[in-house]
């Protein structure tokens, strides 16, 4: 057989510098795969980080969501409260509405009854009008009365004219009263809406929560891959098919990173989200904890004028709101501020 036929039939061998280039080439992967694991065990310790991060936030919106419901309990008390002062006081406006009508009463009686005397003065001047002295008494007697009965129109009038008053007031303490319970009423929309955001949220950081324990165990399967192909690459012969089985492998497990690591971006574009709506949600509760203070504010301020309301009674009718109106905490409450 020629030289060159037996060439052709005898397999061609590796040389030294072809096994060198692939030891080198396998050195320099190996290299690079321990640089990729040692950054997928800092990621681990960054998702357990955050992990940490996220019960800290969930913790602290459980503590503002118990307390939002306190303050909702207080602001309904305080509304039956001023519901309960309110009923009292109209109580009381319509009961001295009653006893000024009955007053209206005894004066129309005083008149007639002046004008039964004006009548009997008048037969007395004709029955004595020999009688000068006694005449002019009687005369002065009429003039008397006459002064008493203007005296009482004009005290009539009086007590009308701050009825009248007393009754506008109420009117307009009333419809401010009812501003201020709608409003009321909105403000409490507002912290039940606050409330559902709140639990949305805790259930996104649960979900983020199972992400971040499904990314550390995707990892720890990535470690152990790689420990596993390392064990292979130190077992596997030198031949072209373990090269070919080799490269194959690292090209999955170079896929597989990279699909890992868009995951962990998605996850972290979806904490970002989740941190701006947690402040978006603290900046709606600083609002709504301003908005509740201007309420209370408002209803201090009707407290007041129910006071003045109640001294006006007292000084213009010298009528007891105390006496007339039921006992109350609330109203009580009332008249020890005053």
């Amino acid at each position: 057989m020629p030289a060159r036929a037996r060439a052709r039939a005898e397999p061609t061998e590796p040389t030294k510098r072809t096994v060198g280039a692939v030891i080198r080439a396998l050195e320099r992967r190996v290299v690079e795969l321990e640089n990729e694991r040692s950054r997928d065990v800092k990621r681990d310790a960054a998702m357990e980080t955050l992990a940490r991060a996220t019960d800290g936030l969930s913790i602290a919106l459980r503590e503002a969501l118990e307390t939002m419901k306190d303050d909702r309990a207080t602001a309904l008390r305080e509304r039956e409260d001023l519901r309960e002062v309110v009923r009292a006081a109209s109580r009381a406006a319509s009961d001295a509405a009653r006893g000024a009508a009955e007053r209206e009463r005894e004066a129309a009686r005083a008149r007639e009854v002046a004008l039964a005397v004006d009548r009997r003065v008048s037969e007395c001047v004709a029955y004595v009008r020999d009688v000068r002295d006694e005449v002019v008494g009687l005369e002065r007697a009429a003039r008397e009365a006459k002064a008493a009965q203007g005296e009482l129109w004009e005290r009539d009038e009086r007590r009308e004219r701050a009825l009248d008053a007393l009754e506008s007031r109420a009117r307009a303490a009333d419809a401010t009263l009812r501003d201020e319970l709608e409003s009321v009423r909105r403000e409490t929309s507002r912290v039940e809406a606050a409330v559902n955001r709140l639990h949305e949220i805790e259930n996104v950081a649960k979900d983020l929560r199972e992400l971040a324990q499904w990314s550390k165990k995707t990892a720890t399967y990535q470690n152990g891959r790689l420990a596993a192909l390392e064990r292979v690459n130190e077992r596997e012969d030198k031949g072209a098919s373990a090269m070919s089985n080799q490269s194959h492998r690292l090209k999955e497990l170079v896929t597989m990173v990279q699909n890992t690591a868009e995951t962990l971006k998605a996850h972290q574009a979806r904490l970002n989200a989740m941190d701006e709506r947690g402040h978006l949600v603290s900046r709606r509760d600083a609002a709504t904890r301003a908005d509740v203070d201007v309420v209370k504010r408002a209803l201090g301020e009707h407290h007041d004028i129910l006071v003045k309301v109640c001294e006006t009674f007292d000084a213009e009718l010298n009528v007891r709101a105390e006496a007339v109106a039921p006992a109350s905490a609330a109203f009580a409450r009332l008249h020890r501020r005053s």
